[in-house]
């Protein structure tokens, strides 16, 4: 039950911010919500009065009332109350920036030697949760790590033809560099097909526990049943949001790796389509628009 909200959730958020960044945004980058949150999120829920009581029952061998109770579902609101209020205040910080113009004074201080560190060290805070996945089936995982590194690294130049259609002029083939632009979406569509094949001829155990369990391809498929068709978050959507001393100061710190994170990508991503740099107003602007995906 819990695994199905968070899945539900994560397809809305994941539609608005498509949507947004693909009809909205001018900037040459689509990004999603940054992972640079995760770190003080964990270490928010880490705290004594934040740790999951089921967690503590599985130790203790006691008996709480059933997940999708309302008891449970008041727990978890609870602290998705609190999470959220200070994700709004970080959020309502990073808009100030945007807004002051105070990103041209950060970018006499943010270069390359800032922006490695930082996006190296935001992915290394991540790897005890992708060793945690991985575990799951490491052959999947190591095959989808695989792709990426074959299609970004060594079919990067490998054009595939595409059949254009023109009124009055007929057909007309156009290279499309596929492996260069989606090696990781092309990895991941290759991986999950070769998993529902394993899936429907039972190679992975339905029994829960069994190694290679968790990578069968109809865990989660009641999702797609029970979502609604069209969903829009809203602030307060929990209740009434939280806000405590300890975790916006812990957001405050994903905040600035965020923009860190932002400006080398936007850089980056600049100097991959040939384009120049992007000018200081529209960095204030990517940095305005996080309100859309911050709150």
């Amino acid at each position: 039950m819990l695994n199905s909200d968070y899945t539900r959730q994560f397809n809305v958020n994941f539609s608005f911010i498509f949507l947004f960044f693909f009809y909205l945004s001018s900037l040459p980058i689509m990004q999603g919500a940054s992972v640079s949150f995760l770190a003080p999120a964990i270490t928010l829920f880490s705290l004594q009065k934040w740790q999951c009581p089921y967690t503590k029952a599985l130790s203790l061998n006691t008996t709480l009332p059933d997940i999708g109770s309302d008891f449970h579902r008041k727990i978890w609101q609870l602290r998705l109350r609190e999470f959220q209020g200070c994700l709004m205040v970080g959020s309502l910080i990073q808009i100030f920036i945007g807004f002051s113009g105070l990103m041209e004074v950060f970018l006499s201080f943010v270069g390359p030697l800032t922006i490695m560190p930082t996006i190296t060290l935001i992915g290394l805070s991540l790897f005890e949760v992708a060793t945690d996945y991985s575990a799951g089936q490491w052959y999947i995982a190591l095959l989808t790590t695989a792709l990426i590194c074959i299609f970004s690294q060594y079919m990067k130049n490998i054009d595939v033809p595409c059949f254009l259609y023109k009124k009055g002029g007929g057909c007309s083939k156009i290279p499309i560099a596929l492996f260069k632009m989606f090696p990781v979406l092309l990895a991941v569509c290759i991986s999950w097909i070769l998993c529902y094949i394993l899936t429907i001829t039972d190679v992975f155990p339905k029994e829960k526990g069994k190694w290679g369990h968790a990578a069968r391809t109809d865990l989660y498929s009641d999702v797609l049943y029970k979502s609604a068709w069209f969903r829009f978050p809203y602030p307060g959507q929990w209740g009434v949001p939280r806000v405590s001393a300890t975790g916006v100061l812990g957001i405050f710190a994903g905040v600035f790796a965020s923009i860190i994170e932002s400006v080398g990508d936007y850089y980056a991503c600049a100097r991959m389509s040939g384009a120049p740099p992007p000018p200081i107003h529209a960095i204030n602007r990517g940095t305005i628009n996080t309100i859309c995906t911050g709150a």
